[in-house]
């Protein structure tokens, strides 16, 4: 499989790429087996990208986009009817591995590559239960200088052979 695209993980004024995808959970939990969304690429066979929140000790979704596969657009309010802005993510008990740092070793799947860090944060039921902070070695001078990266990706049109919208 490609390496994914993350979701994003704003935590303490930083944005940091999140290797799990808590909205999969929901999905499952709710009876759908698949995403609803439309693949975007190879790199994101989940069609979405979500933004989180760590706030207060709580993870929240606060951002979704993505087209979903009968053509409209997903937001959060889209699967929270009431919820425009956030969406506490109480379905959600897990790890969370957010890498931080230079990349040390890439690896072309889901989201096996190495970074210098991976902070975990432990979740029960949407609520932080602890954090901590690995320490995976020290990039060479001259690493890629952070973030998790996606090496190539083959990109899905919208639209079909004839030009139509996919349905």
């Amino acid at each position: 499989m490609t390496a994914q695209v993350p979701e994003t993980l704003l935590y303490n004024g930083e944005s940091l790429a999140m290797c799990v995808e808590p909205l999969e959970v929901w999905f499952k939990l709710v009876g759908q087996d698949e995403s609803p969304f439309e693949a975007m690429s190879s790199a994101n066979w989940r069609g979405y990208i979500g933004t989180w929140e760590i706030k207060d000790s709580r993870l929240y979704l606060v951002g979704l986009r993505g087209t979903l596969k009968n053509g409209e657009d997903g937001s959060i309010e889209t699967f929270f009817p009431g919820f425009q802005d956030r969406a506490f993510a109480h379905w959600f008990s897990g790890r969370i591995r957010a890498p931080r740092g230079k990349l040390l070793k890439y690896v072309h799947t889901a989201y096996a590559s190495q970074y210098e860090q991976d902070v975990v944060f432990h979740v029960d039921r949407g609520i932080i239960q602890s954090i901590n902070v690995r320490e995976n070695g020290e990039a060479e001078d001259g690493a890629d200088d952070g973030g998790y990266h996606i090496g190539g990706a083959t990109m899905f049109s919208r639209r079909n052979a004839n030009g139509a919208k996919r349905q």
